[in-house]
């Protein structure tokens, strides 16, 4: 007889050796061990390991050499890799037992028992698992669960999966189909991994062949099988037969894994402790038979839990029917008002696109309506002029002082004439390229601080605008609380400063400063003005500025700035009448030529962000710098305390 056949398989196990095996008859040991309840002695007089003999006595072996054994058996375990040597004691993880009996190992062949050992849900989930390859859908699930409960086989089930079109193409083989299946066998298959329920499923002699044909590789010699016939007649463990057989030196040459037996090697150590296990194994034994022996009182129970059972089965099916059927139900609705939405998002698409047309067609009338506004309030502005040059060439003629007309007076009217048509343009061109009043006092606002700073403004020394426009800046000096006056020689803009009730004078702006006393204004300003004028003027202006202001009194000249690019070569020109750029630096020296103190050059107004080149580079940054930079500048300046 060979090594396995000498391996322990006592179902008791309460003297089972977990090392020496060479010695001992499994096959005999195991017919005594289930003859030790009655006689206490072995049937067959065979030998046993020394560590397993007098398996009936009271006296079994020293706690010290059953720790030892388990000891020894765990080592094994951990050089099988079926035991994990743990870092420190933990407690037994039995959820992980449960686990792996619920659930398949992936592989591309399979018996049929080893679906078949599964129930309800666990064998739904573990045939699409195996077949398919993934976990069962819900639909899938639910249907399968039903045909199971209403009495459709497992094996129908299994077939279907097989000969649907995803299970094709997954190519799983599962042998005891019949002719259904893709592959079939009757011999039970030779592999090296083997989950329990693989020789579980068979029967009496075919177990015993299946598990020497599995982990041995070879069938059972005559007195093996006997004593093993006899030992699972009596009650017996197939679990711990395999336990057994694999734990023998035969088993472990062959290199043969069988999963899900974890539990019953915990079983098996349990079975070793002296009287305790013997206890423990009877028990075991005892309400397994109980749980096969008919009774009447059991006979009642089970058809009464089978008809329990059945009743709840029928609730549950139609719990899923009625949960089926709402789920369509609500499918359906949900498709219904995923299509309304549809249509409703079609119409928003529709009704957007109209908004977006008619806000265009909005916006280029209201270009065209402000245009056409310009357009009219060049016409009504132009009308006006007409009617007081009209007017005031009626006066001319009918003026005692011009009578008789002679050749000479009338020239002088008409060269006055004609200075006015001028000057009427000049209001029309700034209103239609300087910008809103609204956006002039915007950008002025910046220089409010400076006058408050400076507190050099009173009654008694205005402000004095030179060249002050259509009176913006006059406009805001007043809504500030400030004395101030302007000047300029544009008779049409004097005109419509006073009409505001501004203070204007139509005048020659350096005539007016020299008819000024000295010391008499706070702060002499001028916006877009020092472009129009020669430098000789420009000289002079600064010059009578100085002697004009008190002391500390202010200078503000804005201009054009000839550093941007586009200022310097483009934006300059709009306006005719401007005669050449003045530059920071230019400025900045002859108001300090002249006398002036404390200078400062102010740069405003650069282009919006989104006209700047994009990128951090020196080249980039450079060129935004004189294509982008500030439009106008202005020199700040005092005079001398």
């Amino acid at each position: 007889m060979s090594n396995a056949d000498n391996t322990e398989i006592n179902g008791n196990e309460e003297g089972v050796s977990s090392g020496d095996s060479s010695s001992s008859n499994a096959p005999a040991a195991l017919a005594a061990a289930q003859n030790t309840a009655t006689d206490g002695t072995a049937t067959d007089g065979t030998a046993i390991d020394s560590v397993v003999t007098n398996t009936v006595s009271t006296d079994g072996p020293s706690i010290e050499t059953i720790l030892a054994n388990i000891r020894a058996e765990a080592k094994q375990l951990e050089r099988q890799g079926l035991l994990a040597a743990p870092a420190q004691e933990a407690e037994i993880d039995w959820g992980s037992f449960l686990q792996e009996e619920r659930q398949l190992p992936i592989k591309r062949h399979y018996l049929k028992s080893e679906f078949l050992a599964f129930e309800d849900l666990d064998f739904v989930n573990n045939a699409y698992l195996g077949i398919l390859q993934r976990a069962a859908d819900e639909i899938g699930l639910e249907d399968n669960i039903r045909a199971l409960r209403t009495g459709l086989g497992k094996e129908q089930i299994l077939l279907n999966l097989l000969n649907s079109e995803e299970g094709q193409r997954a190519g799983i083989i599962i042998d005891g189909l019949g002719g259904y299946g893709a592959a079939q066998s009757d011999e039970f298959p030779i592999k090296s991994v083997y989950h329990r329920s693989d020789f579980l499923v068979c029967d009496d002699d075919d177990f015993i062949d299946s598990a020497y044909l599995g982990i041995l590789r070879r069938l059972p010699d005559e007195s093996g099988l006997q004593d093993l016939q006899k030992y699972l007649a009596v009650g017996g463990f197939k679990e711990i037969v395999l336990v057994n057989l694999l734990r023998s030196a035969e088993a472990q040459q062959q290199g043969v894994v069988v999963t899900g037996l974890a539990y019953y090697r915990l079983l098996r150590l349990l079975f070793a402790v002296p009287l305790l296990g013997r206890f423990f194994h009877y028990g075991l034994k005892s309400l397994r038979a109980f749980s096969h022996r008919g009774g009447s009182e059991f006979d009642i129970l089970q058809r009464r839990t089978e008809a329990a059972l059945a009743s709840r089965s029928r609730e549950v099916d139609n719990t899923v029917s009625e949960t089926i059927a709402l789920k369509k139900s609500t499918r359906a609705l949900f498709g219904a008002l995923k299509q309304q939405y549809n249509g409703v998002q079609q119409e928003l698409t529709v009704a957007r696109a109209d908004n977006q047309q008619l806000a265009e067609q909005l916006a280029v009338s209201e270009r065209r309506g402000q245009q056409l506004h310009r357009d009219m309030q060049l016409s009504r502005n132009d009308l006006s002029y007409q009617q007081a040059q009209l007017q005031r060439f009626m006066e001319q003629l009918s003026s005692p002082e011009q009578l008789p007309i002679s050749r000479d007076n009338a020239a002088a009217i008409v060269r006055d004439s004609a200075k006015d048509r001028f000057d009427a343009y000049y209001v029309a061109f700034e209103s239609e390229c300087r910008g809103t009043v609204e956006e002039i006092h915007q950008a002025q606002r910046v220089y409010l601080p400076v006058l408050e700073a400076a507190g050099c403004i009173g009654d008694t020394a205005p402000l004095l605008d030179i060249g002050c426009g259509r009176g913006e800046w006059l406009q805001l000096v007043t809504s500030q609380g400030l004395a101030c006056q302007g000047v300029d020689i544009n008779r049409v803009m004097v005109q419509q400063c006073q009409q505001q009730g501004l203070q204007a004078n139509l005048a020659n702006a350096l005539d007016y400063l020299r008819t000024q006393a000295d010391g008499s204004l706070g702060a002499v300003t001028g916006f877009h003005i020092i472009e129009h004028l020669p430098f000789e003027e420009l000289f002079d202006l600064f010059a009578e500025a100085l002697r004009v202001l008190v002391p500390g009194g202010l200078i503000i000249f804005e201009t054009p700035n000839p550093e941007n690019m586009m200022v310097a070569t483009h934006t300059f020109y709009h306006d005719p009448t401007h005669r050449n750029p003045v530059t920071p630096t230019g400025i900045d020296f002859l108001a300090r030529y002249i006398g002036f103190g404390g200078s400062e050059i102010m740069r405003l107004h650069p282009y919006p962000a989104e006209a700047r080149i994009k990128g951090m580079d020196k080249l980039t940054s450079r060129i935004n710098g004189h294509f982008c930079g500030p439009q106008d500048f202005a020199i700040v300046a005092r005079k001398p305390m």
